[in-house]
């Protein structure tokens, strides 16, 4: 592309897309090489390459240092030129290796580790004398000293092996390299890098100070922040901040249907996301509020909870229906149906009794017991009964009797059903709780029994 006019060459063997891509990712990273925005890698030769960057202070950085690259197949270390020409232009394979570290044995008295650490972490050496005072020790008990590589994101240990133990060559060498391998790895596993990207969080980072201590650093990294300290420490900053970034989420419920899952939501919110508050807004309103991954879960647990609702139509009669509209029978089998059975249930009246509730075993129980409670019987008025004039002695005695179950709250109802032409009451019927149906029921037959 004509943005990216100044051009730097290099060899190398035959090289993949993804190889070519990791290459052109280095000198992309000016930490890592000094470059910066550059066009993809070209082929321009047998082994050779052409790279080009957009500006010329780029160029000159890269061209200025010497590059070290991991690929699968080992580190490639090469050399870039201002121009193509296979003379100027060098490459080296070694083989494959530790993706984190290399070891050279530069000679009989001096050896190098080189370790590839988290820029983060070695920052965090630098500014954290206690850890670095801890690496440094341990290193100088097997006479080495460290070097941190900041551009390169590297740990350089160097050691004379005449001074170490056991002499120069075979297992001292591998003695010596073992021991370092083991101070870097109690390092890496006692510190760890937290990388936090939600914008909020790194604000909240930045503006609260007491975050950072000696034993717990802070860093920018393209955009976000990078938290540094022990395991432990971190994870309690971790769930420090998780907990301040709070959000609400509103949902519509209606307010019956949550009562059916209510009992069963708080249990599963209590075991999975107990920083989530559940609140209530205005009707048919439900606010939840915490941690933000809390709260999506808790959303995810409602809606699915609601999706196990079930429902069961009862097909009563129309006086029972109509007798359950005006009396108090509703609220009342709401309130013990959503306290004494194995899940609350909840009624609707309509054109049917519809019971719903989030298990089957509890809406055959609420079913058994509206079946049981609730009664319509129809009497066929007979004999002197029957007949108009006496008619009035009937309804004379049922009255008393319904207003005598119905003195604290309406348990039963009389209905005087005239014959299909509407000229004579033949049959009465009786609504209500099955124990006042059934005595009012009694008084009517005793009644007829006695004329």
């Amino acid at each position: 592309m004509d943005e990216y006019q100044h051009s730097l060459f290099f060899q190398a063997r035959e090289l993949t897309d993804r190889e070519k891509e990791k290459i052109w990712r280095h000198f992309q990273k000016r930490r890592c090489s000094g470059g910066g925005d550059c066009g993809m890698i070209e082929k321009v030769g047998d082994n050779a390459y052409k790279i080009c960057f957009k500006e010329k202070e780029d160029q000159e950085r890269v061209l200025s240092e010497f590059h070290t690259i991991s690929l699968s197949s080992g580190e490639l270390l090469l050399t870039v030129s201002r121009t193509y020409s296979p003379q100027t232009l060098k490459l080296t394979d070694q083989p494959p290796s530790s993706r984190t570290q290399t070891f050279k044995k530069e000679n009989t008295k001096g050896l190098e580790k080189i370790f590839k650490i988290d820029i983060s972490l070695l920052y965090y050496l630098r500014d954290n004398s206690k850890a670095f005072k801890v690496v440094e020790k341990q290193l100088s008990a097997i006479n080495c000293k460290l070097e941190l590589d900041f551009d390169g994101e590297e740990a350089v240990v160097r050691g004379d092996i005449e001074k170490g133990p056991g002499g120069a060559f075979g297992s001292a060498v591998e003695r010596w390299e073992l021991q370092v391998d083991k101070i870097f790895v109690g390092f890496t596993e006692s510190y760890v890098c937290y990388h936090v990207v939600e914008p909020k969080l790194v604000k909240m980072l930045w503006q609260d100070l007491s975050f950072v201590t000696d034993n717990i650093k802070v860093y920018t990294e393209d955009g976000y922040a990078v938290v540094v300290g022990e395991v432990q420490a971190v994870r309690e900053i971790v769930v420090t901040l998780e907990k301040r970034l709070l959000i609400q989420k509103e949902l519509t419920v209606e307010e019956k249907q949550f009562k059916l899952v209510e009992e069963e939501f708080s249990r599963e919110m209590c075991a999975h996301c107990p920083e989530v508050k559940i609140l209530r807004g205005n009707v048919n309103l439900i606010i939840l509020e915490g941690p933000d991954k809390e709260v999506e879960l808790g959303v995810t647990q409602l809606e699915e909870l609601m999706k196990k609702i079930k429902e069961k139509r009862l097909m009563l009669s129309t006086g029972l229906m109509t007798f359950m509209t005006s009396s108090g029978v509703i609220s009342k089998y709401q309130t013990h149906f959503q306290h004494s059975l194995r899940n609350p249930v909840a009624l609707e009246v309509g054109s049917d009794l519809v019971l719903s509730s989030l298990s089957s075993d509890a809406l055959d129980e609420a079913e058994t017991a509206v079946l049981r409670d609730l009664s319509e019987v129809t009497v066929q008025l007979q004999g002197a009964s029957a007949v108009p004039s006496d008619l009035d002695k009937v309804r004379e005695v049922l009255n008393k009797a319904k207003n005598k179950e119905n003195l604290r709250e309406l348990r039963v109802d009389v209905n005087f059903i005239p014959d299909t032409s509407g000229a004579a009451v033949t049959k009465v019927r009786l609504v209500g709780y099955s124990e006042n149906v059934n005595r009012l029921r009694e008084v009517l037959q005793d009644y007829q029994m006695n004329q």
